[in-house]
């Protein structure tokens, strides 16, 4: 049987410099890494409660963490709750919420956990579930997509 053609897709650095409009998020800094299977982002102060609408999750997001202390407070739908491994190898409970991510131009919806990530460098982490079939990321390579440059991308 034939293979299908894959599409040409767009080559990212290992690391970019992402938005996540919905949660009103711009100029985060993103390691793009396919050996983690999902994505999660630094939230501190989580709190999950139900509304009208159903269960939702608040949550403080820090953007720049190392150039400024400003906090964004953030609210979305929570979906579900899930053990995952973390880079440690232990395992932790997370909520999970799906969101908007933009990186070069590019929209789309991801499931997206929220944990502390104060000890990591990159506030978000976009696994290979996150960016298969949109991106190739180049290990070798930094900012192929998005400028250095805090909120500004291509």
């Amino acid at each position: 049987m034939a293979r299908k053609p894959k599409p040409q897709l767009q080559v990212a650095g290992w690391k970019e410099i992402i938005s996540l409009p919905g949660l009103g998020l711009r100029g985060v800094k993103a390691k793009l890494d396919t050996g983690a299977r999902t994505a999660a982002l630094h939230a501190a102060d989580i709190l999950s409660y139900e509304s009208p609408d159903g269960p939702r999750v608040a949550f403080t997001v820090y953007p720049h963490p190392r150039i400024d202390r400003i906090g964004v407070r953030c609210t979305a739908p929570l979906i579900d709750r899930r053990g995952v491994t973390n880079s440690g190898g232990a395992e932790e409970e997370r909520l999970v919420i799906e969101a908007e991510i933009l990186l070069a131009g590019e929209l789309w919806k991801a499931e997206i956990t929220l944990t502390d990530r104060t000890r990591m460098r990159y506030p978000m982490l976009l696994g290979r579930s996150t960016i298969e079939g949109r991106f190739l990321v180049d290990p070798e390579q930094s900012y192929l997509l998005s400028s250095r440059k805090r909120g500004a991308s291509r």
